[in-house]
């Protein structure tokens, strides 16, 4: 089920960091919004239009959305931008920019980074680190990290099957436009504005200028699944003062996972290599930090094991071996949130951004298991059902 989220206002989406009006001037916002936002957004309006409050603390919906304390059927997979027609994911941390192109046209294009073996380059890493790869840019040229930018659903497709060099890459700024808001505290009995808590926050508007003065709009795609009565057309509020959105179903909207002949492809490369990447489409919360917790028994020359955990949290074998050859990781994000059942603050979790990227080499076990386990698969080990930890399985060069 495919959802497009259309809002009519710039939207505002606060980060982990704390904020006291009156001691800062400056509330971080941040861009693209967690998948937890949009979760909480459509539960709300699946409870609002299925018959309200009432209802839901009676139990009526607990198959569909659960309750304050368990997970219902409804899950997000994820939520991508869609700029026109165009289905947007955040650019993989493997691929790189170059600092200072000498053409203009390359300032937005993405390069491969090539893997080399750690061994054989002069390098200040602990010679016991268990990654045994590095990478570096086929021109040998200065390279920017490719963190805030996005690539096409089509140019992704194409980095999966490691079937190009280079792709066209879209800056924040090409998808939304940044409207600096302020504002200031008022006093709840007066409504009077108080002296010395004057603020500012960034405000994102969907869609940016072209060069001939017309907008080229941008929406929210949501891929979900479970509770398939909501309306053909909705409204939802989304992010800080709950702007009002428009939603609607989405049908003929391929989902953005791989098509079989292209997983054909994909799989065909792995089997030659023994090697794939894991790359995450959302961010994922890890209990083990920047490793899943499904990756456990790390041992000589970074071989880990694949495990299963079955009743009462008893761990078993699930058939894979892999070893851990390169971990892109990005800047950690804190996800936090109001936890609107208990009126207090979420616990502030630590969480591995999208765009980072694992390369693994198989060791024992198939690759059929690899992709059922890790393709189009949430595998976040916190808070999957709300679209955290999105990963699809791609091939190495």
């Amino acid at each position: 089920m495919m959802f497009e989220i259309t809002p009519f206002d710039p939207l505002f989406f606060r980060d982990g960091k704390p904020f006291t009006m009156g001691d800062e001037a400056m509330a971080g916002s941040v861009f693209p919004p967690p998948p937890s936002t949009v979760y909480g957004a459509l539960r709300s309006a699946y409870i609002a239009y299925n018959g309200g409050l009432e209802r839901f603390a009676a139990g009526e919906m607990k198959e569909a959305v659960g309750t304050p304390e368990e997970p219902g059927s409804f899950a997000l997979k994820g939520v991508f931008l869609r700029m026109g027609e165009e289905t947007l994911l955040p650019a993989p941390l493997d691929l790189g920019r170059e600092k200072d192109p000498n053409d203009p046209n390359r300032k937005n294009l993405l390069l491969r980074l090539e893997p080399a073996p750690k061994k054989s380059l002069p390098c200040l890493l602990p010679p016991n680190r268990d990654m045994e790869l590095m990478l570096l840019p086929q021109s040998g040229s200065l390279m920017k990290d490719s963190s805030g930018y996005f690539i096409s659903l089509s140019s992704f497709r194409e980095y999966l099957k490691c079937a190009a060099s280079d792709y066209h890459g879209y800056p924040l700024h090409d998808v939304v436009m940044q409207e600096p808001k302020l504002g200031i505290k008022r006093d709840a009995a007066t409504h009077a504005s108080q002296e010395g808590f004057l603020y500012r926050v960034n405000m994102h508007r969907l869609g940016f200028r072209n060069r001939d003065g017309s907008i080229t709009s941008s929406s929210f795609l949501v891929d979900c699944e479970g509770a398939n009565d909501y309306p053909d057309g909705f409204f939802v509020r989304l992010g800080g003062d709950g702007k009002p959105c428009t939603v609607r179903k989405l049908n003929g909207v391929e989902q953005p996972r791989s098509s079989k002949q292209e997983s054909n492809d994909i799989k065909s490369r792995i089997k030659q290599s023994k090697r794939f990447k894991l790359y995450l489409a959302t961010h994922a919360i890890f209990k083990n930090g920047w490793l899943p917790s499904l990756f456990l028994g790390r041992g000589e020359r970074g071989a880990i094991e694949l495990v299963d955990r079955g009743e009462r949290g008893k761990i078993e074998p699930a058939g894979l071996r892999l070893r851990l050859l390169y971990a892109g990781i990005g800047k950690p994000l804190h996800i936090g949130g109001w936890d609107v059942h208990r009126n207090v603050p979420k616990p502030m979790r630590r969480a591995v951004p999208a765009g980072s990227v694992y390369y693994f080499e198989i060791l024992e076990g198939d690759i059929e298991e690899v992709l059922r386990r890790f393709d189009y698969a949430n595998i976040s080990d916190d808070c999957p059902e709300q679209g955290f930890g999105l990963s699809f399985v791609g091939a190495m060069e």
